[in-house]
């Protein structure tokens, strides 16, 4: 993993740059050349982050190396082997499912378990009686860089509670997987593979979730679900994770030469490439070379859902819990639209309150992406009192300019309890853009770049505004 290190080395770099360049900035001192160091680390960034993305999907493909090369998908371990507070984390989460009627089949690791970025780990696998259902419970044990990308991209509440995935496998090869955790940015549809995401989710609202919308996907018994012994689960269900990791991957499939450089076998190769072409097939047909089935004995047969798991006697599962609804998604959708909306609200609120300690230390720097009233009222205060020799204005546009940026934050902080302050944030902005409208004509090209952030803001706000009013419609 050398160059996920050197990433990461070069992001330090950057920030400590950016943070002495500022101090320097507001002390005065002039930093000449200085600019370019971080620069060249944002050059650098960008080099080792493509050769970081290569290098990880190698360590993918190493990892399922057993598989590929041995025919081993999961290994079966003991969780006395492990820290006590992360095996209580599993053992919760799936004491739910097998009191609302699954089966716990054991504890395994595969090759997820065994990636660089993550301590070693388990997952607990359970099943429906008739073997139709599968459920594994894991939790995450990322290492400190990985945990510190998590935390920043919104995904840090994850590692603090165990994840639960329940799958079914269909008549007309594809899977359904239902997941109580977050969707993960930039993962694309796969053909054969139906999510459904519910963040958050307890175990048991997540497996009537998952039953719910397998009833809806057999079709009346038209495309049942099939029965898999421990060992076709195994085997299927890490052929399903290469087929979807292959298929996420934004790069090229590596080649022949590449996989072998990397000591895959001739018969690893060939595995690998029919992992990638299509999913798993659960019926035999005239195509011996059909790259995904299951064992022989297993065959579509008419599903019928366990009845302990539909029981309300044994399974007291509340009946009111929301179905696998589809506006529940959209409402999830909307929300994580708002957030999106709040967050940039304070990244420009931040930009802001920055440009105004800036212009007052007398610095030749500004952030173009700022608010435009909060530095008008510090230039015009500032003008005003060189003008009139009277020192007042400029502490009077000074409390202006605070006051416009205050009133920013406020609306920031607040939108986050109380959602229609999101439209007050869009309505001072709106009124902020039309006082740079002037301006325009005798900016200059630097102006421009102020326009087009502008025009960011007030989309994203807008976009925040209705995501507002589509939850409250919903809510009402």
């Amino acid at each position: 993993m050398k160059w996920t290190v050197v990433f990461f080395g070069f992001a330090i770099c950057l920030a400590g740059s950016l943070v002495t360049l500022c101090i320097l900035v507001l002390a005065g001192v002039s930093v000449g050349w200085w600019w370019l160091i971080p620069a060249g680390c944002v050059c650098l960034l960008g080099v080792s982050g493509s050769r970081m993305v290569r290098e990880q999907m190698a360590a993918v493909r190493n990892a399922f190396r057993d598989f590929l090369e041995n025919g081993v998908a999961l290994r079966p371990v003991d969780s006395a082997d492990f820290p006590p507070e992360y095996v209580e984390k599993i053992v919760q989460a799936a004491d739910e499912l097998v009191a609302a009627g699954m089966i716990c089949e054991g504890d395994f690791q595969g090759p997820e378990e065994r990636m660089a970025l993550e301590k070693k780990k388990f997952r607990r696998i359970l099943r429906s009686s008739d073997g139709t259902l599968w459920a594994e419970v894991a939790a995450m044990r990322p290492k400190f860089p990985a945990r510190c990308l998590m935390y920043l991209f919104g995904y840090g509440r994850y590692c603090r509670r165990a994840s639960v995935e329940i799958s079914s496998f269909f008549a007309d090869c594809s899977m359904m997987d239902v997941v109580n955790g977050k969707k993960i940015a930039g993962m694309r549809e796969i053909p054969g593979v139906r999510f459904e995401w519910r963040p958050g989710e307890e175990p048991r609202k997540l497996l009537w979730t998952a039953l719910e919308l397998r009833r809806k996907i057999e079709d009346g018994g038209r495309n049942p679900a099939l029965p898999f012994s421990s060992e076709a689960f195994a085997e299927t269900s890490q052929r399903w994770a290469l087929y979807s990791t292959i298929r996420n991957s934004t790069l090229p499939p590596p080649t022949d030469g590449e996989l072998r450089r990397e000591k895959f076998s001739d018969a690893a190769i060939a595995k690998f490439r029919q992992c990638g072409e299509r999913p798993a097939s659960p019926v035999p047909d005239s195509d011996s070379n059909m790259p995904m089935r299951p064992k022989e004995d297993v065959s579509p047969v008419e599903s019928v859902l366990p009845a302990e798991l539909v029981s309300p006697e044994s399974a007291p599962i509340p009946v009111e819990i929301p179905l696998s609804n589809p506006s529940e998604a959209i409402e999830l959708e909307e929300a994580a639209r708002f957030k999106r909306a709040v967050a940039n609200l304070g990244i420009m609120t931040l930009l802001s309150a920055v440009n105004m300690i800036l212009i007052v230390s007398g610095a030749e720097i500004m952030f173009p992406f700022s608010a435009f009233f909060p530095t008008l009222a510090v230039t015009v205060g500032a003008v005003t009192a060189m003008e009139t020799k009277i020192i007042l204005f400029t502490f009077f546009g000074l409390g202006v300019a605070l006051s416009s940026i205050l009133m920013y934050a406020a609306c920031w902080a607040l939108a986050k309890k109380i959602r229609c302050f999101i439209l007050i944030a869009f309505l001072l902005f709106t009124l902020d853009s039309l006082l740079l409208l002037p301006f325009i004509p005798e900016g200059g090209a630097s102006i421009w770049i102020d326009v087009a952030f502008h025009v960011w803001v007030l989309l994203s706000l807008f976009s925040g505004v209705r995501a507002w009013w589509n939850l409250r419609r919903g809510a009402q």
